[in-house]
């Protein structure tokens, strides 16, 4: 007779502690394919000696994987943060049983419809899902010909990465002007991951949750954009961006960047429309709220005074999403992308993966 569903759910809550398998490369949680119901899942286990097991059995696979042990006060924000994974069920290992769970049973998602487009914040889940999976793969310590589906792999990813919109962090000029004004003039500098082999990379980030890991208590303001839109935050003397640094650590040099806007058209006007999808609707809800203010009684001092500045998580600053245009330029021979290639030739010197950089500094695009 199979556990009850709801008694299990209730049994994880109450642990003082769980254990989580995580990726060694991608520092982010370890990720299977159900065989049988392609369910996306995470394994998490009752004890230290179930996760060894786990660990052990992956090893013998080349997969280098380590346990993350979390408090009972990090299970809800560690379940909900794998919505931006794209991850739909939990496995729960116990000394008695393997039980799998759907991950909306355990923590609901969050619902951001009703918040201000530009406060909705930027999620990229299947980039995400996509590009653990085959990071995972192309880190296997196994000879690349025995790695069946890393070209399906990378292809999905590589469309992905088109399609997506990245935050960036700008830290503006002080001094007069607008916020857009300063943008336009290059009047902002922005963070620079300083790597030991000498490179320099801008850091973007998938999600909200990828650029608070890393922003802490900097104050830094965030912007959203498609792929295109990264390279007017590159500078002349960077090698291009590290996307999510404090996770998967994937290197989009400027080469590649042009690489899969030359290779994606369909997939990087579908981030573009997105893009400007978004500036649409902020401007059709600052027209609504325009005019129910207008229309509205004045409000006496007092109340005034009550209200409170939306924002759509505590602590997260205003997500702005410039407006962007597809140019159609020739685009010169790319050079291809440092761990997974979408195109063929493969260069002589490829910039590792999964590295933390090794100190970070603030610098000043150039036009």
């Amino acid at each position: 007779m199979a556990i009850d569903q709801a008694f299990i759910i209730q049994q994880i809550k109450k642990k003082e502690t769980l254990y989580a398998a995580f990726c060694m490369n991608t520092k982010m949680p370890f990720i299977i394919c159900d065989p049988d119901t392609y369910n996306d899942q995470v394994w998490i286990f009752d004890g230290e000696d179930e996760l060894k097991k786990f660990v052990e059995e992956y090893a013998q696979k080349k997969y280098l994987i380590r346990g993350a042990k979390m408090e009972q006060k990090q299970f809800g924000g560690f379940f909900a943060s794998l919505y931006t994974l794209d991850v739909n069920e939990i496995v729960y290992v116990s000394d008695d049983a393997v039980s799998k769970i759907a991950l909306s049973d355990l923590v609901k998602r969050l619902d951001f419809s009703n918040l201000p487009p530009l406060q909705r914040p930027v999620e990229n889940p299947s980039l995400q899902l996509s590009g653990l999976y085959f990071m995972q793969e192309a880190t296997r310590q196994i000879p690349n010909e025995e790695k069946k589906n890393l070209s399906e792999l990378n292809e999905e990813f590589s469309a992905n990465l088109a399609a997506a919109r990245y935050i960036v962090a700008v830290i503006p000029k002080e001094g007069p002007g607008t916020l857009p004004e300063k943008l336009q003039q290059h009047e902002f500098s922005v963070p620079v991951l300083n790597m030991k082999n000498g490179k320099k990379f801008v850091p973007c980030f998938s999600d909200q949750f990828e650029y608070d890991k890393f922003r802490q208590n900097q104050k830094l303001l965030e912007l959203a954009v498609p792929l295109p839109g990264l390279m007017q935050y590159a500078g002349k003397d960077t090698d291009g961006f590290m996307l999510n640094p404090m996770g998967m650590s994937m290197v989009l040099t400027k080469e590649l960047i042009e690489a899969l806007v030359k290779a994606f058209p369909d997939r990087i006007q579908e981030g573009i429309q997105k893009a400007n999808e978004i500036v649409r609707q902020a401007q059709e809800y600052a027209k609504k709220t325009s005019a129910i203010r207008k229309n509205a009684p004045d409000k006496k001092p007092e109340e005034k005074r009550k209200e409170v500045p939306v924002s759509h998580l505590p602590g997260h600053s205003k997500v702005l999403t410039p407006s962007f245009a597809s140019r159609g330029r020739a685009e010169k021979e790319a050079a291809p992308a440092p761990v997974y290639r979408p195109v063929k030739k493969v260069p002589k010197e490829q910039e590792p993966s999964g590295k933390q950089p090794d100190s970070a500094s603030t610098k000043q695009p150039e036009e």
